[in-house]
């Protein structure tokens, strides 16, 4: 599916097309989907280290792909020591991919597209460029442009398509540790806190 995603954001000359079931079946009419529903998808299982919810919401977005595109990815959960294990050896043609950023700049999240900061990303994009321009630039129009370049090239090359973000947050104190901290249902278990 690269080539439909490349197409369209450059057809449209949009960085990020409105949800649209219908274009997307279109889209996906257009192209040899033979072997789709042959692609597996490897998700990093959740555990109470990581509290990752990347299993339950990909087991979702997976139920919405059936239901409104008839596409049947293969879903492989895998420990975090063999997930990322397999992105280092590149054994994987899926991956869904947690991003972590440090803040809500346009910086941070671009730095997460480099091969240092990401296991996923196999070569420079040459995102430094844009984000050192950003960072000179002295009007607001032209920060702009350099960090849609960016992002043009991020997503024009279909290494990353955002499925999905985390819009609420919970902050504790330094000291505390053993806190579950449950997203997808929106619990918060106490029962191992330390102070």
């Amino acid at each position: 599916m690269p080539s439909g995603c490349r197409r369209s954001a450059v057809q449209s000359n949009r960085l990020l097309l409105p949800y649209d079931p219908e274009l997307a079946k279109s889209e996906l009419a257009e192209i040899d989907r033979s072997g789709l529903n042959a692609v597996k998808v490897i998700v990093p299982a959740v555990s109470h280290e990581s509290q990752s919810p990347h299993e339950y919401v990909f087991s979702y977005i997976s139920q919405i792909f059936q239901r409104e595109l008839n596409i049947f990815l293969a879903v492989e959960t895998l420990e975090e020591s063999e997930y990322y294990k397999r992105i280092r050896e590149r054994r994987y043609q899926i991956a869904i991919a947690p991003f972590e950023f440090n803040s809500g700049n346009p910086s941070s999240v671009l730095a997460q597209f480099t091969p240092e900061k990401n296991p996923l990303i196999t070569k420079d994009l040459g995102l430094g460029d844009a984000v050192a321009g950003a960072t000179r630039a002295e009007d607001t129009a032209a920060v702009i442009g350099y960090y849609y370049s960016a992002e043009k090239e991020v997503i024009d090359q279909c290494l990353y398509l955002p499925l999905y973000y985390q819009n609420q947050y919970f902050s504790m104190g330094k000291n505390l540790s053993g806190l579950i901290i449950d997203n997808v249902n929106k619990v918060i278990d106490f029962k191992y806190a330390v102070k």
